[in-house]
């Protein structure tokens, strides 16, 4: 997973717009796909395929981390036709799971979480009683350690495989196993907060945020679009 939610810098229309258009572009199409009929659910993932081939996604090399998802759409698929007999509906689900999931793929690789905590910190900050650059701060801390999670796990994983340490009591592997896991989280967290102490790293801190360009302008209109098509289709 740490690879699939990793970011890439580019020279592409994604790569160029304004990380807060680009999440609002997501929320558009988790709004419109969550309830859109199925020629827009499917408009919407031939578009989103059309901007992987477009930014180059390397969903080739994903490999694994991708077996998660499509045993995911495909639970997603025999539970709810078969739990409904209605596999035009279950189709429907499992597409509307696809677009949610490719959008997200496709921010991340396009959006560098630091930019889009600078982005989002003077919006919240307008709000009252709300400290934009520390919650922005702490939104980008928290992002940051998703894939380290993911990471970490991967790496004792194939540690473990290798010392052929999944072999035996069930319950001790497990507990080796998530033992050896939390260790090594906490290590790589322990790391991570020295060097924001030697940084000197003040979450009030304000930093400097990507202003809005003409890049920007037909992905918002594309949100839009989502959003009035989600209603009227």
């Amino acid at each position: 997973m740490a690879m699939i939610f990793h970011y890439r810098e580019q020279d592409t229309l994604l790569g160029r717009a304004n990380p807060l258009t680009k999440l609002l572009l997501l929320v558009a199409i988790c709004i419109a796909a969550s309830g859109a009929t199925l020629m827009v659910t499917i408009a919407i993932l031939v578009f989103l395929g059309g901007a992987s081939a477009l930014i180059r996604l390397p969903l080739a090399s994903y490999g694994r981390d991708l077996r998660f998802f499509a045993v995911m759409g495909l639970l997603i698929f025999l539970v709810n036709g078969l739990s409904t007999g209605d596999w035009i509906l279950a189709t429907l689900l499992t597409l509307r799971f696809l677009d949610i999931v490719l959008a997200a793929i496709i921010f991340s690789d396009t959006t560098d979480f630091w930019d889009l905590s600078c982005s989002i910190a003077p919006v919240l900050d307008r709000i009252p009683f709300v400290h934009g650059w520390r919650v922005a701060s702490a939104i980008q801390l928290t992002i940051m350690l998703v894939p380290m999670v993911f990471e970490t796990t991967g790496q004792v994983r194939d540690a473990q495989k290798a010392r052929s340490a999944f072999l035996g009591n069930p319950v001790r592997v497990v507990t080796t196993y998530a033992t050896q896991v939390m260790e090594t989280l906490l290590a790589k967290l322990d790391a991570v907060s020295d060097s924001l102490d030697a940084r000197l790293f003040d979450p009030d801190t304000r930093r400097g945020s990507q202003p809005m360009r003409v890049a920007d302008l037909p992905l918002l209109a594309l949100g839009a679009g989502l959003l009035v098509a989600r209603y009227l289709c």
